[in-house]
């Protein structure tokens, strides 16, 4: 079984809604397609701050297992 790693730069708006800024760990670049289509059907709880929703950039780290 091998793993990888790739992080990625996004931006989760008021809604929760993922946009990507940058791929910036992918030691395979042909995955870049995939990565980009999973992004876009990402969601997360909309971030918020003294109780207000705000947006939120960070880096989200992912580990791939190949089986």
């Amino acid at each position: 079984m091998k793993k990888f790693d790739i992080a990625l730069d996004v931006l989760i708006n008021e809604q929760g809604q993922v946009t990507l800024i940058e791929v910036t760990q992918n030691p395979y670049p042909s995955f870049y397609k995939e990565i980009k289509r999973f992004v876009k059907m990402a969601r997360f709880s909309a971030p918020s701050k003294n109780g207000e929703k705000v947006k939120a950039r960070f880096i989200w780290p992912i580990e791939i297992e190949d089986l």
